[in-house]
């Protein structure tokens, strides 16, 4: 699946198309060669599994959602609170919406890559100390 400029899910195609070749190659009877696959796939996977988590897991993706009232932080201290622990923003969105009694709150949603030793604990202590926060919530 293609999402803009990242691809997901193409391990498992891949594996798919592997798995079904080798499907085909057990129904006309090469069993050797189907055997000596599979093996070779399961150890490719095993291996880059173990590369992917060791060198690429520092991208990983995540959500912060908050909510406050309009007359808060700006998005230049959010951003600032953001680049303080060198986290990448990758989107940020902000939706105007109207709580239960009426009360005009604003929804900010940042989507962004953070470093595998990320103190996201932190990250969220420092936002929640901002005036006005009223709820914080993370996503992994």
């Amino acid at each position: 699946m293609q999402k803009g400029a990242s691809i997901k899910g193409l391990t498992t195609a891949a594996t798919l198309w592997v798995m079904a070749a080798i499907g085909l190659a057990v129904g006309a009877g090469f069993y050797y060669p189907a055997v000596v696959t599979c093996l070779i796939v399961i150890i490719s996977l095993k291996a880059l599994n173990k590369v992917e988590h060791r060198f690429l897991a520092s991208g990983k993706i995540h959500t912060l959602r908050i909510s406050l009232p309009p007359a808060s932080p700006s998005l230049a201290e959010l951003y600032a609170v953001m680049t303080s622990f060198h986290l990448d923003i990758k989107t940020i969105s902000v939706a105007t919406e109207y709580d239960m009694i009426g009360n005009e709150v604003q929804r900010i949603k940042i989507t962004f890559a953070a470093p595998k030793d990320a103190p996201l604990i932190q990250v969220m202590e420092k936002f929640h100390a901002l005036p006005g926060v009223s709820s914080l919530q993370v996503e992994r």
